[in-house]
């Protein structure tokens, strides 16, 4: 019974290794084929469907980011400034922030914009 073969892949090439028993030999061994480059994700296209769908999912949730952050700033606002609490709002409010600028990046890969930093 013949197993499947391995694929070894990186940046540059794909191999795939095939099991090969010669009926004389019950030594197993393995044979090079010829494998189609891989494509990275950057070179595979993106429909507009797609792409529209993405960019719709990257605005709902920077909507989301925006209530986090805005509710982060409420507490920040309503405590003293050495509250216990207030650690913690402003690492919400910099995960929203960060979230934000994460959303707005894919939204403009997915445009063929240049990314934000």
């Amino acid at each position: 019974m013949s197993s499947p073969p391995k694929v070894h892949a990186d940046s540059a090439s794909a191999v795939a290794v095939a099991p090969v028993q010669e009926k004389s030999s019950p030594i197993l061994q393995t044979e090079a084929l010829e494998a189609p480059p891989v494509q990275s994700a950057a070179d595979l296209p993106l429909t507009s469907i797609k792409a529209e769908q993405i960019v719709r999912i990257a605005h709902d949730f920077n909507n989301l980011l925006t209530l986090v952050l805005g509710y982060g700033e409420t507490i920040l606002i309503s405590l003293p400034a050495n509250h216990p609490v207030c650690q913690y709002a402003n690492q919400i409010c910099d995960a929203a922030r960060e979230g934000a600028r994460l959303s707005s990046n894919l939204s403009a890969v997915v445009q063929s914009r240049p990314p934000q930093s």
